[in-house]
Formats: C-alpha cells, structure tokens, sequence
C-alpha cells in the first residue's frame, strides 16, 4: 500500500469516527435519544443490592443538562432524591474517558423518610 493510500484511509476512518460521534450527540437532543440515555443510565448505575432511577433529561447533552430527577434506593427504599439538577459535562474529557462535572446543581434535595 502506498503512502498516499494509506493516508486516504486514515482520512476516511478518522473522517467516520467524527460523523458517527456528531450523530450520536445529534440523536442525544431528541426526546427519544434523551429517554433511551435516562434508562441506559439508570441500568448501568443500578447494581443488584440498588437501584438508581434517573428521568427527566433535558436541554444540551451532555454540556448542559437538567435532570428532573435521580433517586437511589436500596432494600429498604430510596435514600436520596434530586430533583431539578442541573450538570454540565466537560465535552473534551469526556473524548478521554474521563467525567469533569463544571456544574452540578440540584434545586431540591427532599429528605427521605426512614432514613438518619
């Protein structure tokens, strides 16, 4: 293969790589890609002894989201609720896996009853 080949095919797979990750984020601003990122969410958080339910996405994904509301429970329910989050993802860190939350702001933390 020749040089001018090979950097045609690196051309190509790099050029794919961007568009494949543009339509993801671009299918994350629709209602239904923000349903399908709360329920993935949720079942990869749970484990089998707890449970994390997140709901209610909306606004820019992942650079500027609202969360209506996380809950976290375990055998004996839930022992934190947020609601109204607001979070912020740094785009760049997340290219590297890595999480930078800029932001993370619930309005209402509601106590759970039952639980000191």
């Amino acid at each position: 293969m020749t040089l001018r080949r090979s950097l045609l095919v690196l051309a190509a797979a790099t050029a794919l790589t961007i568009v494949t990750v543009l339509a993801g984020l671009a299918a994350l601003q629709t209602e239904g890609g923000r349903t399908w990122l709360a329920a993935t969410l949720s079942r990869v958080l749970s484990a089998p002894d707890s449970r994390v339910v997140i709901s209610g996405i909306s606004g820019a994904v992942p650079s500027d989201m609202r969360i209506a509301r996380i809950a976290m429970a375990d055998a004996t329910g839930a022992w934190l609720e947020i609601e109204n989050a607001a979070i912020a993802l740094r785009l760049r860190d997340l290219v590297d896996r890595q999480l930078t939350v800029e932001l993370a702001s619930p309005r209402t933390i509601p106590r759970s009853e039952g639980k000191a």
